[in-house]
């Protein structure tokens, strides 16, 4: 399924030049400026792709960097958005990022409210289970 508005409108014009020259060129050198028009689209292609490669290569790598830092803050290390399309992305990065915070925010203060809330329980150690008094060790006992 194409998608790309360029790859569309391209393939549109080629069409079209096809129709124009089949309609309106005489037989012997209709080949020709077929011939001619499909090197020429596909240099043309061929440029587009090159240069759109070299002006995007840079945010992709500032994004690799990114991802790949031993640091936590994704979002401060991510690249400024050359196109509407980055821009999209990033925002997606960002948002999954605050997500992923906000339910690690709520698993600690969870885990701490937990802790808090947790029973001790003193629990004595003794030689001699029939006299009591004497029992030598004493533990607080924390129930996970």
């Amino acid at each position: 399924m194409i998608t790309s508005p360029d790859v569309r409108s391209s393939i549109v014009a080629k069409i079209l030049s096809n129709v124009v020259l089949v309609l309106g060129v005489e037989d012997e050198t209709l080949g020709g400026h077929l011939l001619y028009i499909h090197i020429s689209s596909f240099f043309f292609a061929v440029l587009y792709t090159v240069t759109g490669y070299f002006y995007q290569k840079k945010f992709y790598r500032q994004l690799t960097e990114a991802v790949n830092s031993p640091h936590g803050e994704i979002g401060a290390l991510l690249p400024e958005a050359k196109n509407e399309q980055q821009k999209l992305f990033l925002d997606l990065v960002k948002k999954m990022e605050r997500i992923h915070r906000e339910e690690l925010q709520t698993l600690y203060d969870e885990k701490r409210e937990h802790q808090e809330n947790k029973p001790n329980l003193n629990v004595l150690f003794c030689k001699d289970i029939s006299n009591p008094p004497q029992c030598e060790y004493t533990f607080d006992l924390i129930i996970i």
